[in-house]
């Protein structure tokens, strides 16, 4: 017995090398993100903060809003981690450099803090103070649901959390829009989340049962990550959910977006199949191709009208209205194809071509590599086309097979925006050096002069041709703000925002200009000033 001990104790070792092998294999497998220094409330390093992150696509097409044109929407990589005893926490997945442009979500504790991550990029690492995240929960506090939530940061920038489940859900402090499931069905609402708030989901109110037909595939508009069918063939919507914009895919088809007629009866759903004899036949050189309908607003703001998944090279789409409408086709390994498209004539050909893969290699002054530079590329006279997307790590922004000509700009609110046209892809790359533009310096104040913390200034552009056209950031604690990569001398508009014991307070700057020597001063008024009675009350 103690020679079989002993024998089993001398392969110990052989055992533990192959266990670490097998480790470093794993590991090797995957790649990193970033890493956040996870603090509690008083600033002291926490272990074992658990986090997960959605990564971002390494492109995408802006006129289609996200829209899920594939089998499934919960196709979207995720990197997790866990914070060590020095509360550091790397972010690891198992996509490949390409996936790892940027992550969003957020880290929490099983002792119920958490805080928020917005686009933690490789190589980058950020700060992080946990706080008492609150609750979401229903009225009786035992009926498990689903919950998917989009965060909206003061700095407009959108966060999709990953999905939770259970009886509640705890999330960081922040603005929200949830989609929440349960057995009763589907619910919309918007949540203002405080730190140790608790928050109550309705399931309740009016109810409308959709019956989807075989194929179905339905999501809300501008949500291609909530699947609101599960296996099953019928949805509830419930209360605010009714209100809500659908897009439904059946057999890949898609007459756009819809919303429920009043009444609140069983729906047969979407309300009539795609009636090929009021449709328009189409022929595109590429036999899986899809092809999207689009229309384009006085904004310069693209609305999806139909999706027809082509059969041999052939689709079928609803006549457009009237407008700037246009046709979009897309395909694996093919560069996408815009054209315009009128009710009053049939649709072109579209020849879909291979196209060349874009890289984009974004440098400062200095030469040296730009980490999340923001750079768009729109083909000649192809609007809808434009494909936009961020440098990764080593500065390089990769946004698929393009065609030429073309146009490249920069569209990053750190740097001045900048067109580069473009005859020629080159295999090699285009190499592009990022001016750091004008800046504006600014503070907001409150009547007495003392500086406003936490206040939201936002900066607009009254002649569209600023991009991103809005930016918004917070104020600091000395209630000072600064916006860069802005035209030198052109008026610009500022207002700030500030909710200050139940009155909104605001400021507003309709000509502030970037460039000038002083910093431009913010004077915040109550907005809902309580008014004196009336003498002799």
């Amino acid at each position: 017995r103690a020679s079989s001990l002993m024998g089993r104790m001398s392969r110990l070792p052989a055992i533990t090398a192959a266990l670490v092998l097998c480790a470093t294999a794993a590991r090797a497998q995957q790649s990193t993100l970033g890493t956040v220094l996870v603090r509690d409330p008083a600033k002291q390093a926490i272990a074992g903060a658990h986090g997960e992150l959605t990564l971002e696509p390494a492109h995408t097409l802006p006129a289609l809003h996200g829209l899920s044109l594939g089998s499934s929407a919960a196709s979207l990589a995720h990197a997790i981690g866990t914070s060590d005893a020095h509360g550091s926490l790397t972010f690891r997945h198992s996509g490949g450099a390409d996936r790892a442009l940027a992550g969003s979500g957020f880290v929490h504790t099983d002792r119920g803090l958490g805080a928020l991550v917005a686009r933690l990029r490789p190589g980058q690492a950020q700060r992080l103070q946990l706080e008492p995240m609150g609750e979401v929960t229903t009225h009786g506090g035992s009926e498990p649901f689903t919950l998917f939530a989009r965060a909206r940061l003061t700095t407009g920038e959108v966060l999709d959390l990953p999905p939770q489940h259970g009886t509640s859900v705890r999330l960081p402090a922040g603005v929200y829009e949830v989609w929440a499931k349960n057995r009763d069905g589907w619910t919309w609402q918007r949540l203002a989340m405080r730190s140790a708030q608790r928050t109550l989901l309705s399931f309740t109110g009016a109810a409308c049962v959709l019956q989807t037909r075989p194929g179905t595939r339905l999501q809300p508009a501008g949500h291609p990550e909530v699947e609101l069918l599960g296996g099953e063939h019928d949805v509830t919507l419930l209360a605010t959910a009714l209100q809500a914009s659908l897009v439904a895919f059946v057999d890949g088809n898609s007459d756009g977006e819809r919303t429920l007629p009043a009444g609140s009866g069983p729906l047969r759903w979407p309300p009539t199949p795609l009636d090929t004899a009021a449709t328009v036949p189409g022929t595109v050189t590429t036999s899986d191709a899809v092809v999207v309908s689009l229309l384009r607003d006085n904004t310069d703001s693209w609305r999806v009208l139909a999706v027809a998944q082509a059969r041999e090279g052939r689709f079928n789409l609803r006549a457009p209205p009237p407008g700037d409408t246009w046709l979009l086709a897309l395909a694996a390994d093919h560069a996408p194809l815009a054209v315009a498209w009128s009710a009053t004539t049939p649709p072109p050909p579209l020849r879909l071509l291979p196209g060349v893969q874009l890289v984009v290699r974004a440098r400062d002054e200095q030469g040296l590599p730009i980490v999340d530079l923001a750079v768009e590329y729109t083909p000649g006279h192809m609007e809808p086309a434009t494909a936009r997307g961020h440098s990764d790590g080593r500065g390089q922004a990769q946004l698929g097979a393009v065609l030429a000509p073309g146009s490249l700009r920069v569209c990053d609110e750190r740097f001045a925006n900048q067109q580069i046209d473009v005859d020629t892809i080159p295999l090699d790359g285009i190499t592009l050096t990022a001016l750091p533009g004008a800046t504006m310096r600014g503070i907001v104040k409150w009547p007495d002069g003392t500086p406003a913390h936490g206040v939201v200034v936002t900066l607009r552009d009254p002649h569209g041709e600023l991009r991103p056209a809005q930016r918004a950031l917070a104020t600091g604690d000395d209630g000072a703000f600064t916006f860069t990569g802005l035209p030198p001398q052109r008026a610009l508009v500022l207002f700030g925002t500030v909710p200050k014991l139940g009155h909104t307070w605001s400021a507003r700057l309709d000509r502030a200009v970037a460039g000038g020597d002083g910093a431009i001063e913010l004077a915040l008024r109550d907005e809902d000033p309580q008014l004196a009675p009336p003498p002799g009350r």
